[in-house]
């Protein structure tokens, strides 16, 4: 029984040994095109896979040969020769791989610009986004900048689609007015195109008792009032608004209120002039 199982051991371990010698013919069988790159990785891997299994195989018999006894004896020379032909056949065939590979022409690897190379920050940041402007001047300067990062130089978006961020970006007044324009292509480019929709300012305009240039506007009637009113045509990027005015000839400053500010003023998404506006009062008309 000792006997067959040394034999059976030896007969396993020649076979393995076999599939060494059959790769290494296949490997130097010509081709019509020299093998690529990545076959030659394939096969340096197979032949090392190949080797790691007939050391297995061989150590597995040697100790089944060995206790055999007398019976296995004329079987040790046998496997050691066929391990020592198989080293060789995987030398050879392992060193034929290894100057293929170094001899294989190689594809040249651009080299990167480093001013073009992108560096990740390593932090990922929040979405940013506008808040709902309600008309406050105050808030303005910070509104426009910010949807204008976001929402109008956004070029994946269409101008209907900013039209409709624009609404729900606004309340009050201001959305009372954004709300006038058709939710279409053509309505976002009539908003933006209008020229009462170029909200500029950063403060109401006034009339600076510090400037050199005083206007001032006369009008007589027939009432004795304390304060009288008037309406005035008020001149703001080339349009015209009438609106009421309070005279009071102790005052050398002249003031808007909010609600005529956010009435005279609608956002521009298409451009905005930097600076102060320039708001033109007209001669009064007694009431």
């Amino acid at each position: 029984m000792a006997l067959a199982a040394s034999d059976l051991a030896l007969n396993q371990f020649i076979e393995v040994s076999d599939r060494l010698s059959e790769f290494e013919a296949r490997c130097n069988t010509p081709s019509p095109t020299p093998p690529s790159m990545s076959m030659l990785n394939i096969r340096r891997e197979e032949v090392r896979a190949l080797w790691e299994r007939i050391k297995k195989e061989y150590d597995e018999c040697n100790v089944r040969l060995i206790s055999a006894g007398d019976s296995a004896a004329d079987s040790l020379p046998i496997l050691r020769a066929k391990y020592n032909y198989c080293y060789g056949v995987y030398e050879r065939c392992g060193a034929n791989i290894e100057d293929l590979i170094a001899q294989a022409p190689r594809t040249p690897q651009t080299q990167a610009d480093p001013s073009q190379t992108y560096v990740p920050s390593g932090c990922r940041l929040p979405p940013c986004d506008t808040e709902v402007f309600t008309g406050d001047y105050l808030r303005w300067p910070t509104f426009r900048d910010l949807f204008t990062a976001i929402y109008i130089n956004n070029p994946r978006l269409t101008p209907v689609e900013k039209l409709f961020h624009l609404n729900s970006k606004t309340s009050g007044e201001a959305h009372t007015i954004v709300a006038k324009s058709p939710l279409t292509n053509d309505g976002f480019r009539s908003a933006s195109s209008s020229p009462r929709s170029r909200p500029t300012t950063t403060a109401p305009a006034t009339t600076s008792a510090a400037t050199s240039t005083v206007q001032n506007y006369f009008a007589t009637g027939h009432r004795s009032v304390l304060l009288g009113t008037a309406v005035i045509d008020i001149c703001h990027l080339g349009s015209t608004f009438k609106a009421r005015a309070l005279i009071d000839s102790g005052s050398e400053a002249t003031f808007m209120t909010e609600r005529l500010w956010s009435t005279s003023v609608l956002f521009n998404s298409a451009a905005f002039p930097t600076g102060a506006s320039r708001f033109f009062f007209g001669g009064p008309e007694v009431l």
